[in-house]
Formats: C-alpha cells, structure tokens, sequence
C-alpha cells in the first residue's frame, strides 16, 4: 500500500473515531448505559473507548513521524488523549441530562495510560511488530 494512503487512513481513522466519541457525548440518554444496572460500568466504556483513541492516535503518529523515538510519541499520544477526554467531559457539561465528572475522567486516562503501556511493553518485546 502506498504510505500516503496508509498515513492518511491512519489519521482519518483517528478522526472517525474521535468524532465517534463527541457524538455520543452528545446523547442526552446514551443507550449503552441504560441497558447495565451494574454500579459504574461507564467507567469501564470510557477506559475502552479512550484506549482505542489511544491506540489509533498511537499508530497515525507512528506512521506521521517515523523517525522521532515511539516513547516520546506515545507519551504526546497518552497526553493528547487525556486532553481530548477533559474537553469531552467540558462537553457534557454542556448536553442535557448529562454531566462532567472527574471520575469519568479518571477512566479515560486510565484507558489512554494502559494501551500506552501495553504498547510500549510490545513494541521492547516485539520491535519489528510494533514498528511495521
């Protein structure tokens, strides 16, 4: 595949997936929470969807700057998307029905650090993986 197509893939998919994260902060009643009577599942929803956001933020970086050191792009990576998720929590302050919370925030950056870690653990174990 061409680079260009492969970078601007990468970064389209960030965007997607970004833009998939403001839509549904934008629910008044999301319907994935209604549906679990679980004590404070949406925290374990805002550690899957920001580590997701991490990981393709991760992977467009890694395409974009190939050759600036990976530690470095994703800390910028992790930090991007704390950042992201404090915005989106500004966000529902905002929607109807909904509201920020430091806790929800928590999780997000507890999604963006473990795929962070995670991949910086695979990219020492398998450096050919990670890179290509």
């Amino acid at each position: 595949m061409h680079p260009l197509f492969r970078l601007t893939g990468a970064w389209a998919l960030v965007m997607l997936y970004a833009c998939g994260i403001f839509v549904a902060s934008s629910l008044s009643h999301p319907p994935l929470v209604s549906t679990w009577t679980l004590p404070q599942v949406d925290k374990f929803y805002h550690i899957i969807e920001y580590g997701g956001l991490t990981f393709v933020l991760i992977r467009a970086l890694s395409l974009t700057w190939a050759t600036r050191p990976s530690t470095s792009l994703v800390l910028w990576a992790a930090i991007l998307v704390v950042v992201y998720g404090a915005l989106d929590e500004l966000h529902q302050a905002l929607t109807p029905h909904r509201m920020m919370s430091v806790y929800d925030l928590l999780a997000d950056a507890t999604g963006a650090g473990v795929v962070a870690g995670v991949w910086l653990w695979a990219q020492r174990r398998w450096p050919t993986l990670v890179k290509s």
